[in-house]
């Protein structure tokens, strides 16, 4: 009697610490498993003085953003601590700096300059916003080119035209491009040649033709006679060395055969040599000179 109830003791005993393993095990499969984050995400971080991007979390990062659909958003455009970002269906502003979403009220966004950005509605018209979200001009527009000093260059039956947005007005002639240089000054494109003009009566202020026409700031990127100027506001070369490109700049390819950009006040642009090799150079903007 004594025999089976020890056996018994044991048998209970037994069940107890199984009992007792399974809650353990459940408990800590609860723990680990439960608050495990299986969100994949995008890691913005310093590498370099440059922004990097990582699906892998660095030792230190800005922030990260969700991957919706474990599809991560890439980086169309950076402007300072701003990044447009899109995946695909939509795009929207981000401070990755701060970890905030600046504005995703609309289907897409293209940054101009300063804090501007062009934008387009569900209804696929373009207009302008600032980096608040206000709309400086209504969302009425085919297609817009760019905004600076309160000037608006707009697409209309395949050409462009300019609108002051501060009195309405607005030249009558249409050209094949507009680039805003300031409040003064203006280039256009007319079979394929570019001139620089003033708004006071829309003629050109010089006798020069240009193949190509980039402003930025203070600087005007042109090319003529097959070489490089960086120009002041006063038209003057700021280039000290002779930079000459062999390739033949049209209107549908030279942006991107020259890759022009801006980053970190740095102009980068890269030029075709003769044997249809490419060579990269630095502008420094603020003072003036190749790197």
């Amino acid at each position: 009697m004594k025999k089976n109830n020890l056996w018994r003791i044991i048998w209970i005993v037994g069940i107890y610490a199984v009992l007792v393993a399974i809650l353990y095990l459940v408990i800590m499969y609860k723990v680990k498993w439960e608050d495990k984050d299986f969100n994949k995400y995008l890691y913005f971080y310093d590498c370099s003085n440059q922004l990097c991007t990582s699906e892998i979390a660095p030792d230190k990062y800005y922030s990260k953003i969700i991957c919706e659909d474990k599809i991560c958003p890439f980086i169309k455009e950076i402007n300072n601590n701003y990044l447009v970002l899109s995946n695909n269906s939509k795009s929207w502003i981000y401070d990755y700096e701060n970890d905030k979403i600046i504005n995703n009220y609309f289907t897409s966004y293209e940054h101009l300059n300063n804090n501007y950005y062009k934008a387009i509605d569900s209804n696929n018209m373009y207009g302008i916003i600032d980096i608040d979200g206000n709309v400086l001009v209504n969302f009425e527009y085919e297609y817009i080119d760019d905004f600076k000093n309160n000037i608006l260059t707009y697409k209309k039956d395949n050409k462009y035209k300019f609108l002051n947005t501060l009195n309405m007005n607005q030249n009558t002639e249409l050209y094949d491009k507009i680039v805003l240089i300031n409040d003064k000054l203006y280039g256009y494109l007319k079979d394929e040649i570019y001139y620089i003009a003033t708004y006071e009566n829309y003629t050109p202020v010089n006798n020069i033709e240009y193949k190509y026409l980039y402003a930025y700031e203070d600087i005007i990127f042109a090319v003529h006679n097959k070489k490089i100027e960086i120009l002041d506001l006063n038209l003057h070369n700021t280039l000290l060395m002779n930079i000459s490109t062999f390739y033949e700049y049209t209107e549908k390819k030279e942006k991107d055969s020259l890759n022009i950009h801006v980053s970190n006040e740095i102009l980068y642009f890269d030029i075709i040599q003769e044997d249809k090799k490419y060579i990269r150079y630095a502008y420094d903007l603020k003072n003036k000179k190749i790197l």
